[in-house]
């Protein structure tokens, strides 16, 4: 059965800032409260705007936290299934998609893929959704802090990379060949 937990939401404990208050967040996953009584206390104060990624999975853990980089604040979400041995790290970008920019970020997201080694972004055709996913499969070893840290790591700088073409190109600012042109120079002048 499922487990959930918010963090870094009004009224709510922080945990944003460096990559690494996530790991720590990540680590006491087996420690979330059952998900019955976060759904009571949910129904009293709930943001219509958080994201609900977790809710159409239905076994497993579902940790939810705050992150901020350099270039937004976001919410990140970790899923295991236990069953099968995985664990899933996403980053949920702060904006949607407009109905009249599917095209250009979808082009976006195609270009950005095809270089990514680790990870992939993931677009919601009906909601709107953009987000970047990281995971593992643990079968046969077992979810150590320094895999933990690796699969975080990638994630949320991959997601504070791409953020600001991703803002751009929803804009009308750049087009997507622009907006990733943008990304590799800013990689190849911070290397």
């Amino acid at each position: 059965d499922w487990s959930y937990v918010t963090l870094g939401v009004p009224g709510q404990p922080e945990k944003s800032g460096e990559p690494e208050a996530l790991v720590e967040a990540v680590e006491q996953i087996e420690t979330l409260a059952p998900v019955e009584e976060v759904e009571q206390d949910e129904q009293d104060g709930k943001d219509e705007q958080e994201p609900h990624i977790g809710q159409e999975i239905k076994q497993g853990t579902v940790l939810q936290l705050a992150f901020q980089g350099e270039a937004g604040r976001w919410t990140c979400l970790v899923q295991t299934d236990d069953d099968a041995h995985q664990v899933v790290f996403y980053s949920l970008c702060p904006v949607s998609v407009p109905d009249d920019r599917y095209g250009p970020i979808s082009e976006l997201i195609l270009r950005a893929n095809d270089g990514l080694i680790i990870g992939n972004f993931e677009l919601d055709f009906d909601q709107g959704d953009i987000r970047y996913k990281t995971s593992l499969d643990t079968e046969g070893d077992r979810l150590t802090p320094a895999l933990m840290r690796r699969l975080v790591y990638a994630n949320v700088q991959t997601m504070d990379t791409y953020l600001p073409g991703i803002i751009a190109v929803l804009a009308g600012d750049r087009s997507p060949v622009e907006a990733i042109a943008a990304i590799e120079q800013t990689a190849d002048q911070s290397s």
